[in-house]
């Protein structure tokens, strides 16, 4: 959850909340209740920050839709203008979520990874087992 640490300025405070830097109070959580838990933690912290910062971005382009829109009421003599402008707007937006959602994808699993890394349990090569015996069949 965010809260302002003694001594350091709200700014500061909201720019490591931002991060995508792997938190203390994962770690934290992880200790106390376990990986999977904890993973999903990091998940939430990580998809808040990620829509955040969507969201800040595209704050712009909803307040011209916005007030495109009410022009349209009052200025019927710009129709034409103002429907070009939300036009834009509508494919600026629409293309902003599509390269979110793709890149936020493959950032996640980078994190994820990361997390691996620092708690141990990626990177290790599992060894061939090569005295079992038995056919290869599906777990059902």
């Amino acid at each position: 959850v965010f809260r302002k640490k003694p001594g350091s300025t709200l700014l500061a405070s909201l720019r490591s909340f931002l991060s995508t830097q792997p938190a203390e109070g994962v770690h934290t959580v992880r200790q106390y209740y376990g990986e999977k838990v904890a993973l999903y933690f990091g998940f939430v912290r990580y998809y808040v920050s990620s829509v955040t910062m969507v969201a800040l971005t595209t704050f712009p382009l909803a307040v011209v839709t916005a007030a495109c829109n009410v022009l349209l009421d009052y200025m019927p003599q710009w129709t034409q203008r103002l429907e070009t402008i939300l036009w834009w707007c509508s494919l600026v937006f629409a293309l902003r979520v599509v390269v979110w959602q793709g890149s936020w994808y493959y950032h996640w699993v980078e994190v994820e990874h990361r997390y691996g890394i620092l708690w141990g349990n990626k990177g290790k090569v599992d060894s061939a087992r090569t005295l079992l015996e038995g056919h290869l069949r599906r777990d059902v």
